[in-house]
C-alpha cells in the first residue's frame, strides 16, 4: 500500500429604559445565525488529540495512496475544510480544492477524516463553539508508477 502525507452587548448609561423594555420581551429561540454559527476565528483553535504532530502521524498511518492516482502519477494537495463541534466531533467535511484528475485523492482524505477521534473543540471567551478548521493534505509519490510500453 502506498502512503502519503502529508454579545457582546454594549450598554450605555442611557440604556436603562431599554433594559426594562427588554426584560418584558421573551425570545423563545436564539437570534438567527447565533446557534449553529461556525466560527473561523476563535480564541483557542480546535486541536487533534496530542497536537499537530499526532495529527500528521494519524494521517500518515491511515491515508493510502489511491491506486488510480498512483497508476496515473497524480500528485498534489487536497485542501479540506471541516467543522469541529462543541463536543469535538468532526462534521461538514468539504473539499475546498482538489487535484485535477485526482478525485480519489479527495475521497481518501474524507474517508480518513471520518476515522479521526474527537478533537478538543475551539473556544471563544471560554465557551466551546463550532469552529472551522482548514487542512491541506499533500500527496507525493515516492516512486512513480512504471510506465507501460
Amino acid at each position: 500500500m502506498f502512503r502519503s502525507l502529508l454579545l457582546l452587548l454594549l450598554l450605555s448609561p442611557f440604556s436603562g429604559s431599554l433594559l426594562h423594555a427588554q426584560e418584558k420581551t421573551a425570545y423563545p429561540t436564539p437570534p438567527p445565525n447565533e446557534e449553529g454559527k461556525v466560527y473561523n476565528k476563535v480564541d483557542q483553535v480546535p486541536e487533534f488529540p496530542g497536537g499537530q504532530d499526532k495529527l500528521y502521524q494519524f494521517l500518515g498511518e491511515h491515508i493510502q495512496y489511491p491506486r488510480k492516482s498512483h497508476k496515473h502519477n497524480i500528485e498534489g494537495t487536497v485542501y479540506l475544510h471541516f467543522v469541529v463541534n462543541t463536543t469535538g466531533a468532526i462534521q461538514d467535511i468539504k473539499v475546498v480544492k482538489g487535484v485535477d484528475g485526482g478525485d480519489d485523492l479527495a475521497e481518501e482524505c474524507i474517508r480518513v477524516i471520518k476515522l479521526m477521534p474527537k478533537w478538543k473543540p475551539g473556544y471563544i471567551s471560554g465557551e466551546a463553539v463550532l469552529a472551522g478548521y482548514d487542512l491541506p493534505v499533500k500527496f507525493k509519490l515516492t516512486e512513480p508508477a512504471a510506465k507501460k510500453k
